[in-house]
């Protein structure tokens, strides 16, 4: 009688000549096709994890596996839209997941590198925008309310503590009581 093959040769949680790992939608094309992997490969995954972020859906998908890898060999990741494709982040993201590894980022370190610098690019450019956006309401607000109304508005900045109206004298309460009745 013929005995099974030992464990190891038949172990199918060990990696075979050939096999393809990784999940296929952030699969970048050089790992899909048995090229060799850098850690451009991580880079390329890192943007679509951007990209997917930035648009709240998937940029590679398909109806199985084997269809999103083909997408992955052989079709661009679609654009972002006009706006984002001239953000910081759009053009980060998209040179990250360019099909050739060389013109992606060299390795994460360069990637965040140029990420961080992205988001002060875009923080410095909110900044600048909410300055203006305060102009222009300021510009707004002194054109068409007058001066005094907007001297005396109380300031929501100033001291937070509340303060209570003064009370009302019992003898007034009293009085408006009986004005109240004598009309009934």
């Amino acid at each position: 009688s013929s005995q099974p093959p030992p464990d190891d040769e038949t172990d199918e949680s060990l990696t075979q000549a050939g096999d393809i790992f990784g999940t296929p939608m952030y699969m970048a094309p050089e790992q899909a096709s048995d090229a060799a992997i850098t850690p451009a490969t991580d880079v390329y995954a890192l943007g679509l994890l951007l990209y997917e972020m930035l648009t709240a859906r998937p940029p590679v998908m398909g109806d199985n596996r084997v269809e999103v890898i083909n997408k992955q060999l052989n079709e661009p990741v679609p654009r972002l839209t006009p706006e984002l494709q001239t953000s910081p982040l759009g053009t980060l993201i998209e040179k990250a997941c360019s099909k050739d590894p060389g013109d992606r980022f060299e390795d994460a370190s360069e990637l965040l590198d140029e990420f961080q610098r992205a988001v002060k690019r875009i923080e410095v450019s909110s900044s600048a925008a909410s300055e203006t956006e305060q102009q222009l309401e300021e510009t707004i607000v002194s054109e068409t309310i007058p001066e005094t109304i907007v001297e005396e508005s109380p300031s929501f900045d100033a001291d937070p503590t509340v303060v209570e109206p003064p009370p009302i004298p019992s003898e007034e309460i009293a009085s408006k009581e009986t004005d109240a009745d004598s009309h009934l």
